[in-house]
């Protein structure tokens, strides 16, 4: 009765049946999709057979047909079957079984789809978990629902409780108005994709990310809560700034070179033609006149060093050099010339390795990081010296200089410029001293790092390579300070200043030589190959249309490889 009443409800259904307990437990291992029972069996009972069926097989529908209902009616539903059937009510099977079937198939749906779910949650959750971007979960009044370990490390947090109490608008965005703006992109669009936002550390350091966020939005419309992610693109900024600054640095160099060029020939002939007129006119009042004249010229002349120094990165002269008597020195005359209100502490270690440097141009490094520490401390304060020794494993030695001041500090957005050319805080100045310092480290080799707090002062770090031990400084004999007058020498000049190349001729005749003067490289090499026996030395300036100082060497020498120059 019930496999007839099975094949009309199903199309060509599998029956399997049995009659013992070892049959019943060995049928439980094949696919099956619906059990029916009697109640009553040869060796056992339905009892016992709903509960192998529950612990064997629990998600596969069981229904018990019995004769008579009673107590064990409600027993077998309560002891997890689907249904009851009475023999003498039959017309129910038919019925009950198409509803276990369905409903099994609902719930085996169902725990597919929770299984799909949990899946999908935890791949979800590791990817969360992992990736090395920010990813978190908001509220639309911007209050962190979720966010992964890389948010913790980002922002600075130890813990995600502490974390979670934060607020993006807050606590996370460096500017409230920003996040603000954001929120109505989010309103307008329901996203943003790669936008570039500021946001902060927790300690208050400066982030750059760029932020992509998703709105999750109810049936209604309402604003539910934001998904997004930031990605940390601080250090790629950085780079991409320093080599903005670096072309910036290297045009404003080309630029201010070729107008410190231009101004230096104007310059030239002043300062030569003042020290012709002070052997003219000796009176007091014309000396008087003409000192003021020559020491203003120099003042100019000396900028214009400064200038062609970052422009193109002089070189100076350098020998093995120990920088304790340099440092003594300096530190004498600071303390000679800095108001009593401003404390000079030096740390000098003496076991100071040597240093291949210009003298001149170290000294001047020194007093221009003291010059912007005093000036930083108008209402005195402390200036700290230090120098060190520092063996770098990937770099090699280095003898470290520190400069700190207890002043007012470097606002956060000068930082990045202080070392620019020309820029300047302060109401007099030419905004080349620490342009100009850094020049100087770098064609020494080394570098410079600063490091800041407003109201508490600066420190400046320089670290120049070290020579090995034992590098000896090498003495450097002065010449004569007097100009040596001449015997009828002939000296070729050689200069596309005018002027220039004319007082050149007066002051070298006033010296007793005799002069031949040439505009170019290309004329001073036909007048030096027409004179070449005559000519004993060859002044020439570098920069000159057609053929520069340099190549006009290259060809002198070809004429005659001893050829004595001055450039």
């Amino acid at each position: 009765l019930i496999q007839a009443a099975l094949k009309t409800l199903l199309a060509n259904p599998r029956v399997v049946r049995v009659e013992t307990e070892t049959a019943f437990r060995e049928a439980l291992n094949e696919d099956i999709d619906l059990i029916i029972s009697d109640y009553s069996l040869p060796s056992f009972d339905g009892k016992r057979a709903l509960a192998m069926a529950r612990d064997l097989r629990p998600n596969v529908p069981f229904i018990l047909v019995s004769g008579t209902i009673g107590e064990e009616a409600i027993d077998s539903l309560l002891a997890g079957a689907t249904d009851y059937v009475l023999k003498h009510k039959f017309s129910r099977f038919a019925p009950a079984v198409q509803r276990a079937l369905q409903e099994a198939g609902e719930r085996k749906a169902r725990r597919e789809a929770e299984e799909a779910l949990k899946k999908s949650e935890e791949k979800y959750r590791h990817l969360f978990e992992e990736s090395r971007d920010t990813l978190f979960i908001a509220s639309s009044d911007g209050n962190l629902i979720d966010i992964n370990p890389a948010g913790l490390k980002m922002f600075g947090y130890s813990s995600k409780e502490e974390i979670l109490r934060a607020n993006i608008g807050r606590d996370i965005y460096r500017s409230a108005r920003r996040w603000k703006e954001v929120c109505s992109l989010l309103e307008a669009h329901g996203y943003v994709e790669d936008l570039e936002v500021e946001l902060k550390r927790r300690d208050g350091a400066r982030l750059i990310a760029l932020e992509t966020t998703t709105v999750a939005s109810n049936e209604e419309g309402n604003v539910k809560i934001f998904h997004g992610t930031w990605r940390d693109v601080t250090k790629h900024r950085e780079l991409e700034a320093q080599f903005l600054r670096s072309q910036r640095m290297e045009s404003l160099g080309s630029l201010a070179g070729g107008i410190a060029h231009d101004l230096n020939n104007v310059l030239s002939p002043i300062v030569m033609g003042v020290e012709i007129l002070k052997e003219k006119h000796t009176d007091p009042d014309s000396m008087r006149y003409l000192v003021m004249v020559d020491t203003c010229a120099k003042r100019g002349a000396n900028l214009l060093r400064q200038i062609l120094m970052f422009a193109r990165g002089v070189e100076g002269r350098r020998t093995p050099l120990s920088l304790i008597p340099v440092f003594e020195a300096a530190d004498k005359m600071i303390r000679h010339t800095f108001p009593k209100s401003i404390e000079i502490v030096t740390d000098i270690a003496r076991d100071l390795w040597r240093v291949s440097a210009d003298k001149t141009q170290i000294e001047q490094v020194l007093m221009n990081l003291c010059v912007n520490a005093r000036d930083a401390m108008p209402d005195g304060g402390r200036i700290t010296i230090s120098v060190r020794n520092e063996m770098d494993e990937k770099s090699g030695p280095y003898v470290v200089v520190e400069v700190s001041d207890t002043g007012r500090g470097i606002p956060p957005e000068n930082l990045p410029k202080i070392f620019d050319p020309f820029f300047s805080t302060k109401q007099t100045g030419t905004g080349l001293g620490l342009s100009t310092v850094s020049s100087i480290v770098r064609n020494h080799g080394g570098f410079i790092d600063v490091n800041s707090v407003l109201e508490q002062g600066t420190t400046f770090t320089i670290h120049l390579p070290a020579l090995h031990r034992g590098s000896e400084e090498v003495p450097v004999t002065p010449g004569p300070s007097d100009f040596p007058l001449g015997n009828g020498e002939l000296i070729l000049v050689v200069d596309d200043e005018a002027a220039v190349r004319d007082l050149v001729r007066t002051i070298l005749s006033n010296y007793g030589y005799r002069v031949a003067v040439a505009a170019d490289g290309i004329e001073g090499v036909a007048v030096y190959s027409k004179l070449r026996d005559e000519i004993r030395l060859v002044l020439t300036d570098l920069d000159m249309p057609r053929m520069n100082g340099a190549e006009l060497i290259r060809k002198l020498e070809r004429i005659n490889p001893d050829v004595l120059v001055v450039s």
